[in-house]
């Protein structure tokens, strides 16, 4: 079995991982990465060392940009034959899949969270339905998959020696840009944060947040929210948006304060080690998915945990 990866330079080592659980389950797994956009040739030899065969490198081609990633994959799927084209699970590739996929008359597999082998065949588990049903999928290759981000370590490095192929690709546009204007971003991944405290419509006002603020800060952690905090009242940036919709998070601590815990909020706290739930609503769904919860009114409580933390993390 083929994989070809695909990423940029910095985000592709842990499809890498993917390829490297595909090996373990299936005897002869063949590994090559497709890299779009700029690189370094030590960036790509880190590649080679842990577990690409062959790097191909698009440099016409812009990973934010669906159409000339789309037309990267197609051009190199049509040079390598690989039996699944692995790509990372974020907003313009979901796109560039989609219009390579259909473009080469192949099935995709989103957003899985596992593989096994059902039977002696390849099958790729998703969470589907906002975490309440489990699909087990068999594999018709060729097929594009979707990997979400974090779900795959990147391969300790070995001594193995590959080779860069560089591909000229022609590229059309077909949608102009006309201006693009930054957007404030968070200081800290929340996908890389390993401490979360979350906020959601238990608190009364945008003001009435920084207890938690004052909270994350004390044990180092970052902050997250619900969708009615980041998409309705727009009090926090959706950077922060923590759910089906928006971040897929995987910390060793998530603290759920003031949120009720509906499906689409537990959709993306799935691989979360441990989840702390404080709530003034005994009845809140959250608690039942908490490993430890606390029914009371975040507005008492907050503050009087920040306090004690503060004392013993002196």
């Amino acid at each position: 079995m083929k994989i070809l990866t695909v990423s940029d330079i910095n985000t592709g080592l842990e499809l890498l991982g993917f390829a490297e659980k595909l090996s373990i389950l299936i005897p002869q797994v063949k590994t090559e990465a497709l890299v779009i956009g700029e690189y370094t040739e030590d960036q790509a030899k880190e590649y080679m060392v842990r577990g690409a065969e062959r790097v191909y490198v698009v440099e016409e081609a812009d990973i934010k940009d669906p159409e000339t990633t789309a037309t990267a994959i197609i051009e190199t799927y049509n040079r390598t034959k690989p039996d699944i084209i692995a790509i990372r699970s974020i907003k313009n590739t979901k796109e560039a899949a989609a219009r390579a996929a259909q473009q080469l008359g192949i099935g995709t597999i989103s957003d899985i969270a596992r593989i096994e082998m059902k039977n002696e065949k390849l099958t790729f588990i998703r969470i589907i339905l906002s975490g309440k049903v489990t699909a087990y999928q068999e594999v018709i290759t060729p097929a594009v998959v979707l990997i979400p981000p974090g779900k795959f370590e990147p391969p300790k490095p070995t001594e193995k020696a590959g080779q860069i192929i560089k591909i000229p690709i022609k590229t059309e546009k077909k949608i102009k840009t006309i201006k693009i204007e930054g957007k404030k971003k968070a200081a800290v991944k929340l996908e890389e944060a390993e401490l979360i405290v979350s906020v959601g419509r238990g608190y009364r006002t945008k003001e009435d947040l920084q207890i938690a603020f004052q909270l994350a800060e004390t044990i180092g952690a970052q902050i997250g929210c619900s969708r009615p905090i980041a998409a309705d009242l727009r009090w926090l940036p959706e950077e922060h948006w923590v759910g089906l919709s928006g971040k897929k998070v995987r910390p060793r601590m998530y603290m759920a304060t003031g949120i009720s815990g509906q499906m689409q909020h537990i959709a993306g706290i799935m691989d979360a080690g441990i989840v702390v739930a404080i709530n003034k609503d005994s009845n809140a769904p959250i608690f039942q998915y908490a490993d430890y919860g606390v029914v009371g009114d975040i507005y008492k409580i907050l503050p009087l945990l920040t306090k004690r933390l503060s004392e013993i993390l002196k």
